[in-house]
């Protein structure tokens, strides 16, 4: 949908969002990372990414693929819910462009996407990033590094709990 619109939507307005988006683009300047929200014009679906995804994982090529939709999303405003964009985005990453939309015109993974996406709004995530550990604990949104201990503390807690002591 039209990003602007999309604004409105979820944060109440164009002048919300760029509060926060400030505080991201400040972080990702000290990260050396120039996030351009303003070049985004379009909200996409991203189920067509997520498949791409999945698969340039098959072929080793996953971070790849992700570091690519990174940049021409958030770096460069492309609409990654094109297929005609992520083939030259899965290009960029070493996917071969002839198989890339051939997939992307199948339905090939499409289910176990929106299976994923289905299991992830039932469980209350509706945005990103949002980190499940152990299949039990969530951390929404962007966080510090220290934000993440307590989870792994009490996850490991569990594991413990579970795992039959040695008599």
């Amino acid at each position: 949908m039209d990003r602007q619109r999309y604004l409105a939507l979820k944060f109440g307005g164009a002048a919300r969002a760029q509060e926060l988006y400030e505080t991201i683009r400040q972080v990702g300047e000290s990260e050396g990372i120039a996030f351009q929200f303003d070049a985004i014009t379009r909200t996409p679906n991203t189920v067509l990414s997520h498949r791409l995804l999945r698969l340039a994982e098959s072929e080793g090529r996953d971070t790849a693929m992700a570091e690519a939709l990174f940049r021409a999303y958030f770096l460069d405003g492309k609409d990654i819910g094109d297929p005609d964009a992520l083939t030259v985005i899965a290009e960029v990453a070493g996917l071969e462009a002839a198989a890339v939309q051939d997939f992307l015109g199948s339905d090939d993974l499409a289910e176990e996407i929106l299976a994923e996406d289905r299991f992830a709004r039932r469980l209350g995530i509706a945005g990103v990033p949002c980190f499940i550990i152990d299949g039990k604990y969530a951390l929404s949104g962007a966080q510090e590094p220290e934000a993440f201990a307590p989870i792994f503390e009490m996850a490991s807690q569990d594991q413990s709990l579970a795992s039959p002591t040695a008599g």
